[in-house]
């Protein structure tokens, strides 16, 4: 009988503070690997993140970040999922940050041009 595990690479982190006018930073933090397997469900956390934080935040005006200081493998898929999402808070007058990607991941971003697009700290 095959064993079954429990996916537990993603943890939601709201905060509330005072930035550039905004009120809201919802920080997602992703640890472990996000590849084709796992990029589904880093794809709904993102969207209960921002579902949750439009809730608290009538004016809309939510800013996403992607905490990667934990993060040790993305692929194509997962990068997908990230863009995404910075269409989606740009979308609903936000902005996505990625903070803390390792080199390898930053590396990712350079070589597919991503690094005009999606906003690191």
């Amino acid at each position: 009988m095959p064993s079954i595990s429990v996916f537990k690479a993603f943890r939601i982190l709201a905060e509330r503070q005072d930035f550039r006018g905004r009120a809201t930073r919802t920080v997602v933090q992703v640890t472990g690997e996000v590849d084709v397997a796992t990029s589904a469900h880093l794809a709904a956390v993102i969207a209960h993140a921002m579902a949750s934080a439009m809730e608290k935040e009538p004016e809309g005006k939510v800013d996403l970040v992607i905490d990667l200081a934990h993060l040790s493998f993305i692929d194509v898929s997962g990068i997908n999922v990230l863009v995404r999402a910075e269409c989606q808070a740009r979308a609903y007058g936000g902005a996505l940050v990625l903070r803390s990607p390792n080199r390898s991941v930053r590396r990712l971003l350079d070589v597919l041009r991503l690094d005009a697009v999606l906003a690191v700290e």
